[in-house]
């Protein structure tokens, strides 16, 4: 067991470090992988430096989304346009 020992009020106390640092893990999320497990809330903070997505259940930046739609209109007014002059 890793203790560290404190000196509180003249008094030396001693902590395992193991259950601390449980402790804190519980509160934040490694940075491979980690799953979650309840909601996220950003608490108005942003999500920053998100890549194009690969795959279908992934998130999508706001440049991403913005191609799409432009993308999209500008199929849709071809086609349009294909029938409009038939």
């Amino acid at each position: 067991m890793n203790t560290i020992p404190t000196h509180f009020s003249g008094k030396t106390l001693s902590f395992n470090t193991h259950d601390v640092f449980d402790q804190v893990e519980a509160n934040f999320i490694n940075e491979r992988e980690d799953k979650m497990r309840g909601n996220l809330n950003m608490n108005g903070n942003k999500i920053i430096n998100v890549s194009n997505p690969i795959n279908n259940d992934e998130v999508i930046n706001q440049e991403y989304n913005d191609r799409q739609i432009k993308d999209f209109k500008y199929v849709l007014k071809t086609l349009l346009e294909k029938k409009i002059k038939k």
